[in-house]
């Protein structure tokens, strides 16, 4: 599966790079961003729609695992508050421009990589027992 959701947004990243180096930070954000709620609420709303329209029940399992990963959605939420938008906010009201350094970059690339292992170890604790 994280094969195939890396193949899938390898597209969605040379686009934001692409769109990057013309000096259009803010469109690269919004795209990156922009696309990964799409692929949520599609990927997981519409089979969702269509199972309970259709009377189905819809059953969940793994609670807890699903519980843990909805933590670290927050957390991967709050650090991008942190790093992308609230440095842009004062740049909403005026026509200057937000810029997203190397630093503020490598700290997002650090926050995933942090989120991906909390991941893996919280699952392989989970299939330990």
């Amino acid at each position: 599966v994280y094969v195939i959701a890396v193949g899938a947004q390898v597209p969605d990243t040379l686009q934001a790079v692409a769109v990057a180096r013309r000096g259009l930070g803010s469109m690269a954000v919004a795209s990156a961003v922009g696309s990964q709620v799409i692929n949520v609420l599609v990927g997981l709303g519409l089979p969702w729609l269509l199972s309970s329209s259709a009377g189905r029940e819809v059953a969940i399992k793994g609670r807890s695992e699903l519980i843990d990963a909805i933590w670290l959605m927050y957390a991967a939420v709050l650090a991008y508050l942190a790093v992308l938008i609230a440095p842009t906010a004062p740049s909403w009201c005026s026509r200057g421009h937000a810029r997203l350094g190397r630093a503020q970059g490598k700290l997002l690339i650090g926050c995933y990589a942090g989120l991906v292992a909390l991941h893996a170890v919280r699952a392989q604790m989970s299939a330990d027992w």
